[in-house]
């Protein structure tokens, strides 16, 4: 998923930026590329997340009141006014119910540098009652790490296709939801692939030709159980061969989760100053510990295409 600007920026656009911002400029927010329309029932959990009716970011809703999405797509929001969630629908322009937010809780340990601990909390102003239009996702279990060559599952409204590799002007972001069925990578060969720190906080997941992309930050990642493992995150372009897509790990931060935000430590592994990760024997993680931003450029989130 590369891009002609930093991640930093990329992200930055993306956290605040309305869809038709993200095209226009080219930047960062996940897609499902190379996916499939998800059909009635399928992510009775996922919610948009938007600012003035357009998308911003994709969401899992894990109880009545309380949405869980990426801390890129949160950072900076001074306040939550003018932000509503948008679920009960696989059509992203047609809600089957809406909420304003009430306050928005990022994780402390958050790094728009590093991408590290990208997870944040939104609860909502109005509880939602689970029906026939939404239902509550479940947790993932404490510390659960997906195996190497599982399967998981990515859903979204982002981008079908990278717009710096489209033919055809800039993609146009499809109104039903996409899902993506992709392979978890090893992380050891994961952090050889990709030219930033991959922590024990991070999942890599991916195919060649497909991809979450531009759109699909903060959503859902699923196992074959449809527990939530794991919430978009960023990537380097959107479904290029050895440049898997990389999601925050659920599992290691269930209790920052399940106290709605209030225990606001970080719930993983840290960076030392040189990319090590503390607590992990120090091992050097991805390719010299370049930060990003220094010549490992990014982009903040991903999509599902065709």
């Amino acid at each position: 998923m590369a891009s002609k600007v930093a991640l930093a920026a990329k992200v930055a656009i993306l956290a605040v930026g309305t869809a038709s911002a993200l095209l226009m400029e080219g930047n960062a927010s996940a897609r499902v590329v190379g996916g499939t329309v998800s059909h009635s029932g399928r992510f009775p959990f996922i919610v948009s997340l938007r600012k003035n009716a357009q998308h911003h970011c994709g969401g899992t809703l894990i109880n009545s009141d309380t949405v869980v999405t990426a801390a890129h797509c949160s950072e900076g929001l001074n306040n939550a006014e003018g932000y509503e969630v948008c679920g009960g629908t696989l059509n992203r322009d047609q809600c089957g119910f809406t909420s304003s937010v009430a306050f928005i809780k990022v994780n402390t340990g958050f790094s728009m540098k590093t991408m590290n601990h990208d997870i944040a909390i939104w609860k909502l102003s109005s509880a939602i009652p689970a029906g026939h239009a939404s239902a509550f996702a479940t947790l993932t279990r404490k510390n659960n790490d997906p195996e190497a060559s599982s399967e998981v599952t990515v859903a979204g409204w982002g981008l079908k296709q990278d717009p710096e590799f489209s033919h055809n002007g800039q993609p146009i972001p499809p109104e039903d939801l996409r899902e993506l069925s992709l392979t978890v990578k090893d992380r050891a060969q994961c952090r050889t692939e990709m030219p930033q720190p991959i922590t024990g906080n991070m999942i890599c997941a991916g195919r060649p030709g497909k991809d979450s992309c531009y759109g699909d930050s903060g959503g859902p990642l699923i196992d074959d159980t449809n527990a939530l493992v794991g919430v978009v995150s960023f990537g380097r372009h959107c479904g290029m061969e050895g440049r898997p897509g990389v999601y925050t790990r659920v599992g290691k931060y269930i209790s920052f989760i399940e106290s709605g935000g209030e225990e606001l430590g970080s719930g993983g592994e840290e960076l030392g100053s040189g990319g090590e990760e503390l607590g992990s024997g120090g091992e050097q993680l991805g390719s010299g510990g370049e930060q990003l931003g220094s010549g490992g450029e990014q982009s903040g989130s991903h999509g599902l295409d065709d």
